[in-house]
């Protein structure tokens, strides 16, 4: 990293055969991206790189969701998960799926910690 003007601007610094050293301005988002990566190749952890607006169909998001396409229609025609139609055919964004993940996670979460209230509230342990 270089200090200039009282920023420190990021620099990768990538030695060449003939002892030129360019320089590659990096932005700090790209930075943070290198660093989740790296973390999760020490954890050994499986990571899938997707485009920004990647959309898939709902059979693919049934699969990555790991239900049936049934209710991944159902979650659709009930708004619970947002899609466009090309033609016929349902398209859902990966940013929309992470989302409705992240919705059913806490939803999970919630219900759960209600079970166990209601179990100390009648003297039951799971």
């Amino acid at each position: 990293m270089k200090y200039s003007g009282g920023f420190i601007k990021p620099t990768i610094i990538v030695g060449a055969i003939d002892g030129t050293l360019p320089e590659f301005i990096v932005p700090p988002q790209a930075l943070q991206f290198f660093s989740d990566i790296l973390r999760q190749m020490v954890k050994r952890e499986p990571m899938v790189l997707f485009a920004q607006k990647y959309e898939l169909t709902t059979l693919e998001a049934a699969a990555f969701l790991n239900v049936s396409r049934p209710f991944v229609i159902k979650e659709i025609n009930e708004g619970k998960l947002q899609c466009r139609l090309v033609n016929s055919h349902r398209r859902i964004e990966f940013q929309e799926l992470v989302r409705y993940q992240v919705e059913q996670k806490k939803r999970s979460e919630e219900t759960l910690k209600n079970i166990r209230n209601f179990s100390d509230e009648m003297g039951e342990e799971l």
